[in-house]
């Protein structure tokens, strides 16, 4: 069922916000109560002063007979285990997009959700001549034929995975294999037994591989102590410094942050240039800096944190070309309803008479 926000001015746009089967709205870290998400209400009031109203239904009532030609969808992804409610949001926001509805962001920034090997994919079209090389594979046979491509250290990313999660630091070949056949099984007794009758019964067939978790490889940046977690809502950035676990190259999930004031004027550049290039409302950023300029390590732009955010008391913003810092908390839905209200008008989602 569809409920509407309570606002009878004729001339305001309408948009559709669509919430998971518990009722819920994106991910928030000052939460009212443990993973309920953005505060529903608030975010009306806030899309209702943008002149915006706000119409909301969950995924499975969403009835694809109905006419979604030019209607302006948004929502947030899932991180279940083993994905399977982001499996069903996919198809529906998918579908979504092929009626015609515009989705807000875009389906293929959804399946990035998540999902480093399609993440990979996007940097490798929206930045051709990237400071990061990645190779895919969908099996460890498909890795075992390409070893020779790799020069170590190399990065070992499954596909899933958050605060570095399934992420290992391979220096040699060895390394390599050993956490990749960790990383990449997908055991199952009873149809591994079937593919090796299978390949004893009718030779020459090959069983299938029982490592068929997708993985991406990197080249690793060296000589970092840190990186920055970026969020960029409109004009408005909020930065944090993250610092590398102690004797360990990964700063994602370390716990150890700063949110200093520095004005670096290469990151904030940096970001509001990927931020374009995606052409996205919102985004999150990992961006790391050595001495050949800075380096975007991974991105989301669905459904991440907003610690960066919600506990900073100052954002940076340019005004008149130059870099400035607002020293002001930020109310996380107002800064969400504007962020999506300008993308809209910057689109012309509305102007389709």
């Amino acid at each position: 069922m569809i409920i509407h926000n309570l606002n009878d001015e004729r001339d305001m746009k309408e948009i559709f916000i669509i919430t998971d089967y518990k009722g819920r709205f994106g991910s928030k870290h000052k939460e009212k109560s443990f993973r309920s998400g953005f505060d529903l209400a608030l975010l009306s009031e806030y899309f209702s002063a943008c002149e915006i109203k706000t119409s909301y239904l969950k995924f499975a009532d969403v009835d694809f007979r109905n006419d979604w030609k030019k209607k302006v969808v948004i929502y947030s992804s899932a991180e279940d285990c083993k994905g399977y409610y982001k499996s069903f949001i996919e198809d529906v926001i998918y579908g979504l997009e092929l009626a015609g509805a515009y989705m807000v962001p875009k389906y293929l920034f959804l399946k990035a959700h998540n999902n480093k090997v399609f993440m990979e994919i996007l940097r490798d079209l929206f930045f051709p001549n990237d400071k990061i090389i990645s190779y895919k594979f969908g099996n460890l046979e498909e890795l075992l034929a390409n070893l020779h491509k790799f020069n170590y250290p190399v990065v070992l990313k499954s596909y899933e995975g958050a605060v570095s999660r399934n992420v290992r630091m391979c220096y040699s070949e060895n390394d390599l294999l050993s956490a990749a056949k960790k990383l990449m099984q997908t055991p199952n007794l009873k149809e591994d037994f079937k593919e090796l009758y299978r390949a004893h019964r009718y030779p020459p067939y090959k069983p299938e591989s029982r490592f068929r978790k997708k993985v991406i490889i990197q080249n690793m940046i060296t000589g970092l102590e840190n990186d920055w977690k970026v969020l960029v809502f409109g004009n408005k950035l909020y930065k944090l410094k993250r610092l590398n676990r102690i004797g360990d190259p990964r700063a994602s999930g370390s716990g150890r942050f700063i949110f200093d004031k520095e004005i670096d004027t290469e990151i904030l550049d940096f970001a509001v240039e990927c931020y374009n290039k995606f052409n996205v409302p919102v985004a999150s950023l990992d961006i790391a800096k050595n001495e050949e300029g800075c380096i975007l390590i991974e991105f989301q732009f669905v459904t991440f944190g907003t610690k960066t955010l919600e506990n900073s008391d100052h954002f940076y913003i340019k005004k008149d070309g130059i870099w400035i810092i607002e020293n002001k908390p930020t109310i996380l839905e107002e800064e969400f309803a504007k962020s999506y209200s300008d993308f809209f008008q910057n689109n012309n989602y509305f102007n389709n008479e």
